[in-house]
């Protein structure tokens, strides 16, 4: 069954000209194959759970316990981590796989913050090229372009997380705990 998910997707994408946005039946077509993806991906994360594959919280912890030897392998992992590592001596290295997804991490101030002001000052020096610069000497992407830190992953190209995903996230999360959680 795993192998014909996967030879529909296959057909699927080939057949369909997602990029065509006046097809009239383009927003089905789309749903439908998210469908098929969020089934196989089902699959693939049920499969990996048969395998007895360890599912840890705690990305920075994961990272560290690789360069200890504790793990040959980390599927998903901040790219500045094994990169300050390695930078270090640490028997680690990483490569970056497209699409390399990304969150986005919004600011704002509450409706009836205390004191919005200081907010308003606050999330101007966020967002200045001094503020952002903070987040680049810690390895992290800055919103403005122009600014990366060193070793940044520039080839990668990046796509922003679907804001979609977090109105199923408790059944998301259900799964999750359903499969992996012991």
């Amino acid at each position: 069954m795993l192998k014909w998910r996967v030879m529909c997707l296959k057909t699927s994408c080939s057949i369909l000209n997602l990029t065509r946005r006046s097809h009239p039946i383009r927003k089905k077509l789309v749903s439908h194959l998210v469908t098929l993806v969020l089934s196989l991906s089902c699959a693939l994360t049920q499969a990996a759970n048969e395998e007895n594959v360890s599912i840890r919280g705690g990305r920075s912890l994961v990272t560290q316990l690789l360069g200890a030897g504790e793990y040959d392998l980390q599927i998903v992992a901040y790219w500045y981590r094994p990169h300050l590592m390695k930078k270090q001596g640490a028997p680690v290295d990483w490569i970056g796989i497209e699409p390399a997804i990304v969150a986005l991490h919004p600011i704002s101030i509450v409706e009836k913050a205390p004191r919005s002001n200081a907010a308003r000052l606050f999330i101007d020096f966020t967002i200045s090229d001094e503020g952002q610069k903070i987040f680049i000497q810690r390895g992290r992407e800055s919103a403005k372009p122009g600014l990366k830190p060193e070793g940044y992953p520039a080839h990668l190209k990046l796509f922003p997380s679907r804001v979609q995903l977090a109105e199923k996230l408790e059944e998301y999360t259900q799964r999750y705990r359903m499969l992996f959680v012991r």
